[in-house]
């Protein structure tokens, strides 16, 4: 299901604030009544059109985590994922698994 965009939720919003129906506002906006309905129902869950907390896990690794990672690859300071992640932790100790390295490593088309 694609998000409704931030404008559009400020739309129904403040339409529904001046006191539109829900079908008026699903017409203005170019949105299904039910998208209407959710909008309002997460706005009283969240006040105020901002997102929903997400689910899953938070990202471990920035974008200079990942340049930090490559480096030690490229600089032959370890020829295997296990190396590489040892490395890692000397260097940076930041407590990361050796998972998130191989990970890190094909998401950069790096195959081990």
């Amino acid at each position: 299901m694609k998000q409704v965009p931030k404008e559009d939720r400020i739309k129904i919003l403040t339409l529904n604030e001046l006191g539109y129906s829900k079908h008026e506002i699903a017409r203005y906006v170019n949105v299904a009544p039910s998208t209407v309905i959710r909008t309002i129902q997460r706005d009283q869950e969240t006040s105020k059109s901002k997102d929903r907390k997400k689910s899953g896990c938070p990202r471990i690794f920035l974008a200079n985590d990942e340049k930090e990672i490559i480096k030690l690859l490229d600089s032959n300071k370890g020829s295997t994922v296990t190396e590489i992640h040892a490395n890692y932790i000397n260097e940076t100790n930041n407590q990361v698994s050796v998972e998130t390295i191989r990970n890190t490593l094909k998401k950069n088309r790096f195959v081990f």
